[in-house]
Order: C-alpha cells, then structure tokens, then sequence
C-alpha cells in the first residue's frame, strides 16, 4: 500500500480513537460522580467494625468495564503513531508495530544512522512520565490480575477513588488523556517542521546540482 493510502485510515483510526477516549473519559466522570452520590445517600456505618460501607457493586463494575476500553484504546492510538513514523523519518528508518518500541528507539539512539531526533527524544523524557503509568498499568492488569479499585473517605463528606491503591483514579485518567492530546499537537507541528527543512534541503541540493 502506498504511504498515502496508509497514512488515510491511520489517521481516521486516531481520529476515531481519540473520539473513543474522550467519550470512555467522560463516561468514566460520569461513573465517578454517581459512586459519590450513591455514598452520600446510602452511606453507613457499620456496629461491628465502626467502618463505613455504601451502595457500589453495579458501578464498580461499569467502572472497570469502561477503564479496561479507556486503558485498551489509549495504547492503541499510540501503537497506530508509531506505525507512521517509518514514513516520516524516511525509508531506510526502523518499522514500529508498537509506540513503546519506537519511545526505546529514540530514547537509546538505537538506530541512529537513519534516525535521529532530539526533539523528539526531549519531548519524551520530559511530557511522558504519564505514558509510563499508563503502559505499567494497562500491562499489569492485562497480565497479572484484574483492576483493584479503592475508596478513600475525605473530610468534606465526599469520596476517592483509587486504582491499584496508587493513583487518584479521576486525575490518573485526565493525564493520560491529556498526555495524549498534547503529544498529538506536538508531533503534529514537530513533522511539519521536519518535513519543510527536509522539502527546503532537497531544493537547496538540486539547485547547487
């Protein structure tokens, strides 16, 4: 398949994914906020033990439906970017079939004779710390065991949620979200600026030829 046709449904399947992650986002606050009204509202406190205990089996369960297709997708968009890079470093740069490949290529210069950015690699090391809970997590899960979701009771009457006991789960998803959209925008302007210099330098040759 020529790179034009490619690059038309790798694009359309990023446009649809990241359509997808902001829908499982929204969905996912939507949850959020319907466990803390069902704590407000059935919340009690148990004679025996003095803890508390609420309503929350159905959307524990719509919770971690959603969060399995949030985490899923999320690494999918990034594995369909990393299949265009082949084309947008040129012809003789390494294939990637997966984001976390082409993220260790650039970060260890491993196939430098044919590619190397470091912008690319500074953009990595500095906006990603976001990509790696999410690969640690979504591998974890996938692997090893199902999602562990926690509730933390705060001071102001309302609840936390947390997965695997570690992150907050509402600004866990934002970030990843966020983190995605950005890298999006960045790469988006980072190959056109290649591309230009790239397009500039072929002329400059074959003026001076």
């Amino acid at each position: 398949m020529p790179a034009s046709g490619y690059y038309k449904i790798a694009f359309r399947s990023i446009a649809d994914e990241l359509y997808s992650i902001n829908q499982s986002k929204t969905r996912i606050d939507r949850i959020l906020d319907e466990i803390n009204t069902a704590y407000r509202t059935t919340r009690e406190v148990l004679p025996g033990t003095n803890q508390s205990s609420f309503y929350a089996y159905e959307y524990v369960y719509q919770l971690k439906s959603e969060l399995g297709n949030f985490f899923f997708v999320s690494r999918s968009i990034l594995d369909t970017a990393a299949t265009l890079m082949h084309f947008l470093y040129g012809p003789k740069s390494k294939q990637h079939r997966s984001f976390s490949r082409f993220r260790e290529t650039i970060l260890k210069n491993q196939d430098a004779k044919f590619l190397t950015d470091d912008e690319m690699k500074t953009y990595m090391t500095k906006n990603m710390t976001w990509y790696l809970r999410l690969k640690d997590t979504r591998d974890y899960i996938t692997h090893h065991k199902s999602m562990d979701i926690d509730f933390l009771e705060q001071p102001t009457g309302d609840i936390r949620v947390y997965l695997e006991s570690q992150f907050e789960l509402s600004g866990f998803v934002h970030s990843v979200y966020g983190g995605i959209s950005e890298f999006f925008t960045f790469i988006d302007g980072h190959f056109t600026r290649r591309l230009r210099e790239h397009t500039a330098d072929s002329h400059g040759e074959q003026s001076a030829s």
